[in-house]
């Protein structure tokens, strides 16, 4: 009995060791290149000048902008269609996003409440009550969906009581089509022109109306259907 608590105590806290290291890493990184994620063309040179190893450089980027949720994450997906084209774009941006969105929903359940002033804004700690209060519906679609926290979600989602085996592949699953979108944008940037982007806003914002008007419909449907599938 004692030897098992203490094997309990240890890997507690190997995990926090290991959060803290991440966390540490992260800051450096981001300090040093944190700046560049508001331009995808500087992220392009900047990954390309590493070469081979521009895979893990970006990887690690969108990993890190993910722990630090206010960066925004966006420009880093366009730029991967950018730099390594659709197919390994998506491939190397959803792998970085299951990743990162698993460390942040870690830190969250490790450490609490408490650390969502260090890595999320104010706008997206209001949130905090309504995605823990609605749950894995609403979690759902919040990952599909264009919404006001980006990878803030990962965060508020660690601190839900849903298991992370289910809420890790739930979410980088609702996060596919978004990215699959914005990388398909940073592969054709370069050709379409002004054109083709005024097309990608009527686009988003067409997706972001469906949301508005079908959201709350979708939301009660997937409530329903997750109370039923625990009933069985």
């Amino acid at each position: 009995m004692a030897n098992v608590k203490a094997k309990r105590v240890l890997g507690i806290i190997g995990l926090v060791i290991f959060i803290c290291f991440i966390l540490i890493v992260s800051y450096i990184f981001v300090s040093r290149f944190g700046e560049i994620t508001e331009n995808p063309q500087k992220i392009r040179e900047i990954v390309r000048a590493y070469g081979v190893w521009g895979y893990l450089v970006f990887a690690l980027l969108n990993i890190f902008q993910i722990i630090f949720a206010p960066v925004p994450g966006n420009v880093v997906t366009v730029s991967s269609g950018m730099l390594f084209g659709f197919f390994r774009g998506i491939i190397i941006t959803w792998v970085s996003v299951i990743i990162g969105g698993s460390i942040v929903m870690v830190i969250a359940r490790v450490f609490g409440r408490r650390m969502l002033e260090y890595f999320l804004d104010e706008k997206a700690r209001r949130f905090e009550s309504i995605v823990t209060k609605k749950g894995i519906a609403f979690i759902l679609l919040l990952s599909i969906f264009p919404n006001p926290i980006g990878d803030g979600l990962f965060y508020l989602a660690g601190l839900t009581t849903i298991r992370l085996k289910v809420l890790i592949p739930l979410i980088t699953l609702g996060r596919l089509p978004g990215i699959v979108l914005a990388v398909f944008l940073g592969d054709t940037l370069l050709t379409v022109g002004i054109a083709g982007w005024l097309l990608a806003g009527i686009g988003f914002l067409t997706v972001f109306a469906l949301y508005i008007v079908f959201g709350p419909t979708i939301e009660k449907l997937l409530e329903k259907t997750i109370v039923l599938s625990n009933t069985d």
